[in-house]
């Protein structure tokens, strides 16, 4: 075996994870680290500050072309969990075979989403590798203070492969820097990733609890509470390493105390209770779950909120096992938890109390549980991006077909998309017996905004109604993937469109779009004051419609292609809108890989047809 600074390394999915373990293969290839380390990103809008920032090359894509270039002793793979199995089955599987009819040396495969399991991998690529999943200690620093060693990096390696020991101990002297080293075997493995995740969400208890204290008239310092629960917690067990911070109750009273003890307890008992259930040994589902806990709590003594709040954003990896968490916290928790904490002085805390907090920690576990199971076999979710991106990839294929003509055809595709849609927005609110007023067509929409990919505001109720859009999902993806010249081509007809296949009679300006570079998107409601009455009447409708109406992206971009389709062929002819939706599904395809294409399966849906 070569000597740790020899080897060479190649990173498929060079994300925050693998900014984070930079220690670890640093710590082996020393002075080597910028020349035997290559990695790759499909994140086109970070690669720049990543080539600036990072000390090694970074490609984008070309995953393949990478790994024939380096011949890595080691590959570190941490995709989206959703795109591991399909970049496994299509990239590392060649590549592998290839090795072997060379006669070559298989590289160490460390696989950071946590599903799919190992044996995939053996099924997949070959029952010859060595691989292993890792879930990385997340925690070197608080306050920055080094505490990398109270926690551990979680790895797993399957049943039917086991490594040979100088793999073994090069990959613990790779994550010694992040800690030390636990093996979980394949059985348990995701449902401890489960029970650190809701460790992770003891984050939004102490936040939450601060929060309703607050609101009920009580100033507190939620590092008190942290040092609270911690002394509580490193007293009431014992730790491998409960670490040099020191911890007290100073500052909370007894009836606090006894009420954060009684959190603090509980919440850890619901995330054993779920362990044991799954059969885990009790001791062997504490090692490591205390750890954990301590850790969590810990940064709340020292760590500002914003840097909290940004550190679990940066963990919560999208469609991931903490998002999972984080989903379900806010779901079924925290509205109940600030109602206790808001009501301090007259709640009775207990054992009903009690209950609710270990029951909400052993369904938080059991969701995430569930999820990462799910994970790298589930039907990839559909965002807004994946529409945007299909249809600034059908304008780009227009236009090269057939330049000015092809995107006149577009526009008129978008505006009998809109058109379609307001169609079924209309349907359903006649259905329910309501009026077709701007009114109700602000409340029948198909569509929700994830959290954070949509910001609109007010800016003025009467005497017309008139709202900014300062972000948009569809504008951030065609700035992400370089399709921006696209965008006012669907912004100039798309909304338009939607109002009058609502209601003809009804008129929506549009002053400014943010895809033409503007400070933001000025829509203005014709005809419409949202006066104090009318809201009422607003909210009322809103909360009964709710999302019953709401259809996924699945079916709106699988609504956008064939009409777009449709439309071309009547416009350019059979030939041409066949070439351009051939190119732009390649296109499409090289992006999201083959996950994305199940919109396909759609082509006998009715589109005029609200279902």
């Amino acid at each position: 075996m070569k000597a740790d600074k020899d080897i060479k390394i190649v990173i498929i999915g060079m994300g925050f994870l693998m900014e984070y373990i930079m220690p670890g293969y640093r710590s082996l290839l020393g002075e080597n680290l910028a020349t035997h380390v290559v990695a790759t990103t499909v994140d086109e809008k970070d690669i720049e500050r990543k080539r600036r920032e990072l000390p090694f090359r970074v490609e984008l894509g070309g995953n393949d072309k990478v790994l024939r270039e380096v011949e890595p002793d080691i590959i570190l793979f941490a995709p989206q969990p959703f795109f591991a199995g399909a970049i496994a089955e299509e990239e590392l599987k060649p590549y592998y075979q290839e090795l072997r009819e060379a006669g070559k040396p298989l590289p160490d495969l460390y696989c950071f989403p946590p599903n799919p399991a190992g044996k995939f991998y053996l099924d997949t690529i070959g029952s010859d590798i060595h691989v292993c999943n890792i879930i990385p200690n997340m925690v070197s620093k608080i306050g920055g203070e080094d505490v990398s060693q109270e926690a551990y990096t979680m790895i797993t390696i399957p049943d039917e492969a086991p490594w040979p020991k100088e793999n073994y101990d090069r990959l613990n002297r790779m994550f010694l820097p992040l800690g030390y080293v636990v093996d979980v075997g394949p059985k348990y493995v995701i449902s401890v990733l489960a029970g650190q995740v809701c460790a992770h969400n003891l984050h939004e208890v102490i936040f939450t609890m601060v929060d309703g204290l607050k609101a009920g008239g009580h100033e507190v310092d939620y590092r008190q509470l942290a040092s609270a629960m911690r002394y509580y917690f490193t007293h009431k067990f014992t730790l491998k390493n409960p670490g040099k911070r020191p911890c007290d109750r100073d500052g909370v009273d007894d009836k606090l105390y006894d009420v954060l003890k009684m959190v603090t307890y509980h919440w850890y008992r619901g995330i054993i209770g779920f362990l044991s259930s799954i059969g885990m040994e009790e001791d062997a589902a504490a090692e490591a779950i205390l750890p954990i806990v301590n850790q969590h709590i810990q940064s709340h003594q020292v760590e500002t909120r914003e840097a909290l709040d940004e550190a679990t954003a940066n963990h919560a990896t999208k469609g991931g096992v903490l998002e999972m968490g984080c989903k379900t916290f806010a779901a079924e928790v925290e509205t109940k938890l600030f109602d206790a904490f808001k009501n301090y002085d007259s709640m009775s805390f207990d054992d009903t109390f009690a209950q609710f907090i270990e029951d909400s920690a052993y369904e938080i576990t059991h969701r995430v549980s569930d999820h990462g199971y799910k994970l790298g076999s589930a039907k990839p979710e559909y965002l807004s991006e994946h529409h945007a991106v299909l249809f600034g990839l059908l304008c780009r294929a227009a236009e090269e077909q057939c330049g000015t003509e092809g995107l006149d055809a577009i526009s008129a595709g978008v505006a009998q998309y809109g058109r379609e849609r307001g169609g079924r927005m209309a349907q359903r609110c006649k259905a329910d017996g309501r009026e077709l007023c701007m009114r109700n067509y602000l409340c029948y929409g198909e569509w929700r905004p994830k959290p954070g990919a949509q910001l609109s505001e007010v800016c003025q109720k009467s005497p017309i109604y008139s709202t900014h859009a300062t972000k948009c999902g569809w504008n951030d993806a065609w700035k992400k993937h370089g399709l921006s010249k696209y965008g006012p081509y669907y912004c100039n007809s798309v909304d338009k469109n939607l109002v009058w296949g609502f209601n003809p009679t009804i008129d929506l300006k549009i002053y400014s779009f943010l895809s033409e570079g503007a400070d933001y998107c000025h829509f203005e409601w014709t005809g419409f004051e949202m006066t104090p009455e009318e809201e009422v009447i607003f909210k009322k409708t809103q909360e009964e419609v709710g999302d019953k109406y709401v259809k996924n992206f699945e079916y709106h971009t699988a609504h956008l292609y064939f009409t777009l389709m449709r439309v071309l062929e009547e416009k350019l002819g059979e030939e041409k809108a066949e070439a351009i939706g051939k190119k732009a599904l390649h296109d499409y395809e090289q992006i999201f890989k083959k996950d994305y294409m199940t919109f396909l399966d759609l082509k006998d849906t009715d589109w005029t047809v609200a279902s």
